[in-house]
């Protein structure tokens, strides 16, 4: 009796998903047809007409004499920095510093880190002012020391033989285990220079806190290793961009744009050097114009040299872009920097909720009066709780979707884990848009995934409503009080836009220049009583009017929307699964982000700006990564009677 009534259970279910996936393929045809469909899936046909047009082949030209001569040229330059005095010298160093002994390096730290406890206790003892920072860097370089002095290999073999290490330079930065593997047992003992590069070290204090001196090895590291390897400086860039506010007293900014420009350098000389490539189509062109557009803004402007640094560092910074679409050429690259970029947010969701739980946030950025209850939002390294949830919300899809994609259960829950770590700082930081934002794109990721995810979703609508119940009060509260014009902050809004429509009435055509002083200086005359002080318009869409006037606004969202138009076109091919959902993932994050960007000036944080193009480019590289394996993909069937094979195209 039981079992008849479970089978009539299972016939029951089957038949409600069976209805659901017949209808809701019904719903994904119909609007494959339609004129959204047709108009989002006719990229290839876009990017055809380009490449046949005039412009294409002004742009990239026929193989004429002067090509052949240019590329000569290039082949010339080429050999001339292979056999240049300064990279056989770098090189020649690099080599012998990775033949050395790891003992040698604990020479140097014991006695650096010994000169600068001796110097602290020396200033302490005579009554000067000293920073303890000569205590820390002293009692961290002798205990790095202590297990140095255990071995006698090579760095290079040591580094090869430590787990960690070789994940590090290995799985992460891509480094050949040959060139860990090949130094020999024992490496070169040079006590003596230790000695005498600790002494110079050490006089070296007396200009810079001690701990610069570590710092710059590991920078001037850093420096060969992205000189080496461009993706590596691609690497870095992303998984410290949200962290760089750690450095106390270094402008974040400015060591971001430091790592884009050298990592563009490098790739620069890579491809003098013919070892990487270089390749444009439609949608980069788009990006390319947009960025040129930037710079217009900054030297026709009313923000005079303010503007123009803006804009720069706007142009630098959108190099990550293209950065990324052509060296991310592999799909282990792919991966690698999704890694950097979900396990440095995992480092800043952590820190928001430590922050939370230990720290009093204050009332600075909610209206203290209608949400009492709320005792503070939390910005973690962002500076500001709006430009975190922001941030989240590019990590939220990524980190759903590679969950969704795995079939080991441990690899599954550490893509969870990662999901529940954004999601709780997101909810701490307070902020309506990102939740609205957070949601829309979990849902619209579900929908990406195919007709059945959309099946599943409707079965979860039941559930989902009853969970709302046991929500706390506090969070419903806040939800729902979007567009409510008693919350302080949004009639803020409201008055500042009416006089952001005032000023666009004169300047819609070209705008007032990029940057916050060419806004400010406009804003002013138009402002409300009370609202003069804005430093930007709190929406993407009328700041890019308001800066760059309805020409820039255009060709934001025509590149915008041919990247969404080729994500269509790729996600209704025949491409693997794990392809798509990292496709699908990029286009629902930025899609969050622009959602939020509609009360929000979500670029006025520059390494957001950075990370929302690193993720434009991400979606684009996976996209060439699919086609290109496309295109070299045959797979072969036997025939079992002739025992011939045959070519099969799925």
């Amino acid at each position: 009796m039981n079992r008849e009534r479970k089978d009539t259970r299972t016939r029951t279910g089957s038949v409600i998903m069976r209805g659901l996936n017949r209808a809701t393929a019904w719903l994904y045809a119909l609007i494959a047809s339609s004129l959204l469909g047709r108009t989002l899936g006719g990229y290839g046909k876009a990017n055809r007409a380009f490449e046949n047009s005039r412009l294409y082949v002004l742009l990239h030209g026929a193989h004429k004499r002067s090509d052949r001569l240019l590329v000569r040229l290039r082949l010339r330059l080429a050999r001339e920095m292979e056999q240049s005095l300064i990279r056989r010298a770098a090189d020649a160093l690099a080599s012998a510093l990775m033949r050395c002994s790891v003992n040698t390096y604990g020479v140097f730290s014991f006695f650096f880190g010994c000169y600068s406890i001796i110097s602290y206790m020396l200033l302490l003892y005579s009554d000067t002012e000293v920073s303890r920072s000569f205590l820390v860097t002293g009692v961290l370089m002798v205990a790095a020391a202590l297990p140095m002095f255990a071995t006698g290999k090579p760095l290079a073999r040591a580094l090869g033989e430590s787990r960690f290490f070789r994940t590090l330079l290995v799985g992460a930065f891509g480094i050949s285990n040959d060139k860990l593997d090949s130094t020999p047992q024992r490496g070169e003992e040079h006590y003596l220079i230790a000695m005498l590069a600790a002494i110079v070290g050490g006089l070296l204090t007396i200009f810079v806190p001690p701990y610069v001196i570590p710092l710059a090895i590991l920078l001037l590291v850093a420096l060969r290793m992205i000189l080496q390897q461009p993706e590596i400086g691609l690497l870095l860039a992303v998984f410290s961009a949200p962290l760089l506010t750690l450095l106390d007293g270094y402008r974040p900014t400015a060591v971001l744009l430091l790592t884009v420009a050298l990592t563009t350098v490098s790739y620069l000389l890579k491809i003098v050097g013919g070892k990487r490539i270089f390749r444009m189509e439609l949608s980069d062109y788009a990006v390319l114009a947009f960025m040129l557009m930037l710079a217009f803004g900054g030297i026709v402007t009313r923000g005079g040299i303010s503007s123009l640094r803006s804009a720069m560092t706007y142009c630098v910074l959108m190099l990550g872009y293209f950065l990324t679409v052509n060296l991310v050429r592999s799909t282990q690259w792919l991966h690698r920097i999704l890694g950097a970029l979900l396990s440095s947010g995992v480092l800043v969701a952590v820190l928001g909720i430590a922050q939370k739980l230990l720290t009093d946030t204050g009332a600075e950025y909610f209206d203290p009066v209608l949400f009492a209850d709320i005792d503070g939002r939390v910005f973690s390294t962002l500076e500001n709780p709006n430009m975190l949830a922001e941030y989240l919300i590019l990590l939220i899809p990524f980190a759903v979707g590679l969950m969704l994609l795995q079939k080991r259960l441990l690899h599954g829950f550490g893509f969870a884990l990662c999901a529940a770590l954004y999601g709780a700082c997101l909810i701490y930081t307070w902020s309506r848009g990102a939740w609205l934002g957070a949601v829309v794109s979990v849902v619209l990721l579900f929908l990406m995934m195919g007709s059945r995810s959309l099946s599943r979703l409707l079965l979860c609508v039941i559930p989902a409503a009853a969970l709302l119940h046991y929500l706390p009060e506090t969070v419903i509260r806040r939800f729902v009080s979007i567009g409510s014009m008693t919350d302080t902050s949004i009639r803020y809004r409201v008055y500042l836009w009416q006089g952001v429509g005032d000023m666009l009435a004169d300047y819609w055509m070209c705008g007032v220049g990029v940057g916050e002083h060419a806004f400010s200086e406009i804003y002013t005359r138009y402002a409300l009583p009370g609202i003069e002080s804005a430093a930007h318009s709190h929406s993407l869409y009328l700041q890019l009017l308001c800066e760059l006037g309805v020409v820039g606004l255009v060709l934001f969202v025509f590149s915008v929307g041919l990247v969404l138009c080729r994500a269509a076109t790729y996600l209704r091919g025949r491409s693997d699964k794990a392809s798509r959902v990292i496709v699908a993932s990029g286009i629902c994050a930025i899609v969050a982000l622009l959602l939020m960007g509609v009360t929000d000036h979500i670029w006025y944080n520059y390494r957001i700006f950075y990370l929302f193009w690193i993720v434009m480019g991400l979606t684009v590289a996976q996209m060439r990564i699919g086609e290109e394996a496309l295109a070299y993909e045959e797979p072969v069937r036997r025939n079992t009677k002739t025992g011939s094979e045959a070519i099969l195209y799925f």
